[in-house]
């Protein structure tokens, strides 16, 4: 079975380790059949477009032909936060100015589902390992499509830029954040997947 745990600041950057996934969790406009709105990039592989099931598919191929476990990049919400009294919070990353983009509501619920899915289907199909990381790009100042975004996200790796680490997130938050529940699958107490805060 897939063992899924968190990543840390200490990542490597051979691209032959890395997956980056910009997920898309849409159907075709009035059509209930699967729209290619996932951007991925595969180890050692260039950005192609996917709908969510083949992602999912193409990344299990991927882990399970490893021979080491897969750091994956994913742009979607991968902890979550709760206030003292149990009732959703923002993360401080996800406040800027006036603007938030929070992981509760819009496209931030919709793919933290499409995120926790996605993994639930891999631990429980296939073998290997993945190591998890969490981009964040909602505050990008232009329009850019699903493989610009995974392009974007291989970028920083190559460029060592250093992520928020779990401390970090929790350091600059009152609230109580949490990693996503994934059935079966227990992280070690208070750790989160490190987040890349893209601009």
């Amino acid at each position: 079975m897939l063992t899924i745990e968190c990543g840390s600041i200490d990542y490597p950057r051979d691209m032959d380790r890395w997956i980056f996934l910009d997920i898309g969790f849409s159907g075709r406009k009035g059509s209930y059949q699967a729209a290619k709105t996932s951007g991925l990039i595969l180890p050692d592989g260039d950005a192609e477009l996917c709908s969510w099931s083949e992602s999912i598919d193409k990344i299990a191929a991927a882990v399970t032909d490893a021979k080491f476990p897969l750091h994956i990049m994913i742009e979607a919400p991968l902890s979550v936060a709760f206030s003292a009294i149990g009732d959703h919070a923002t993360r401080s990353f996800e406040r800027r100015g006036a603007g938030v983009r929070p992981w509760y509501s819009g496209a931030g619920a919709g793919t933290l589902l499409a995120a926790q899915m996605m993994l639930w289907k891999l631990l429980h199909s296939k073998k290997g390992g993945l190591v998890l990381y969490e981009a964040f790009i909602s505050f990008k100042k232009g329009a850019t499509d699903h493989i610009e975004d995974a392009r974007k996200m291989r970028g920083i790796i190559q460029h060592g830029v250093c992520p928020l680490s779990s401390e970090q997130i929790k350091e600059h938050s009152d609230d109580n954040i949490v990693t996503i529940p994934i059935p079966g699958t227990q992280f070690p107490k208070g750790n989160v997947p490190p987040v890349f805060v893209l601009k």
